[in-house]
């Protein structure tokens, strides 16, 4: 953000950005905690700043030191007015203070989300243990519904993913989604149903299919044909506020409960009973694909990098196929020969 470059009208006239901060600004308060120079003048450590905790928070500002003149700009017709002015104004109150997270918020935020992760586990027992098609404990679907509409991610046209497969594959269908009698039980799909695995880097794709010394690989190189909207379930995702709009309050309600999600997208199985475990995560991604989204964003628990489950492949068109070979088992590879298939 930089009010400087008079860009749009938001820089134009930062005011108009009021209405997205001041929700924010209610999950803060004085801390109380000033440290006093030799002289007894109260100076306030730099992290502690209102700033500095919105972007520890959120990532809200690109420069740690232009973010105190954006707030100054956002409510210039606050800051220099008179002293009536603070009873109104959380920002205000707040400037030139050392700030913490309303603990109250932060509890009653995390108790919110306690009893919805006990409601999850409920669930999950029920898909996979009572009820497999019709679970009378359907958990709250519209409050999904709306926790995805928090986690979206949009792949653009021509971005590329990567997908690999042991053995040498030369023709391009090969390397595509198997066919739905072919398709086994996986993270994001139900036996049956093919979805396209992809990884974000060409290093996660080779370790995903767990290869051994000396093995000869195929990787394909998907390209997108078009923008899409997928859903982001990995653990680091942090989302600008400002895509809730007015409803901060129902993501901030949600944020455990959202990582909860997360952490379970990602987590390693009991390989000796994958078609339980994946249960719950598939019915959560066939949520996903049903609400309208092309796909599922999570993080690897073999790579240092994350996932892409396309729900149709249709999306990701193979671009072209490499071979390689393992060099070792801790998956170090080098080129064997390439093959480009136009």
């Amino acid at each position: 953000m930089c009010f400087l470059q008079k860009k749009c009208d938001y820089c134009l006239d930062p005011a108009k950005l009021k209405k997205y901060f001041t929700p924010l600004l209610k999950f803060y308060n004085v801390s109380g905690e000033l440290i006093k120079n030799k002289h007894g003048r109260s100076i306030i450590d730099v992290g502690n700043k209102l700033d500095m905790k919105l972007n520890a928070h959120w990532k809200i500002f690109s420069n740690f030191y232009n973010g105190q003149i954006i707030l100054d700009e956002i409510y210039r017709n606050e800051v220099g007015g008179n002293k009536e002015n603070e009873k109104d104004c959380q920002y205000l109150k707040l400037k030139g203070k050392a700030v913490e997270f309303n603990r109250d918020v932060e509890v009653e935020n995390l108790d919110y989300s306690l009893v919805m992760y006990s409601e999850w586990n409920d669930f999950k027992k029920e898909i996979v243990e009572k009820n497999r098609f019709f679970p009378t404990g359907a958990f709250h679907v519209d409050m999904l519904k709306d926790i995805f509409s928090f986690l979206v991610y949009e792949i653009e046209k021509e971005a590329i993913y990567f997908r690999a497969r042991i053995g040498i594959h030369k023709k391009k269908k090969e390397i595509k989604k198997p066919h739905p009698a072919l398709a086994k039980t996986g993270r994001v799909n139900p036996i049956g149903i093919s979805y396209l695995y992809l990884a974000f880097t060409e290093e996660t794709a080779i370790k995903e299919i767990r290869p051994f010394p000396k093995c000869k690989i195929t990787m394909g190189y998907f390209r997108a044909t078009k923008k899409i909207k997928v859903i982001d379930l990995r653990l680091e995702n942090k989302s600008s506020p400002f895509v809730f709009g007015t409803e901060v309050d129902k993501y901030m309600k949600c944020k455990a409960f959202i990582g909860a999600i997360c952490r379970e997208m990602g987590r390693i199985v009991n390989l000796q009973n994958t078609e339980l475990d994946y249960l719950p995560l598939q019915y959560i991604c066939e949520l996903i694909k049903v609400c309208g989204y092309r796909g599922v964003i999570y993080d690897s628990f073999v790579g240092k990098d994350c996932n892409l489950a396309i729900f149709n492949g249709n999306e990701m068109q193979c671009a072209e196929i490499r071979h390689y070979v393992i060099e070792d088992v801790e998956q170090k590879y080098e080129i064997n020969r390439t093959l480009i298939v136009k």
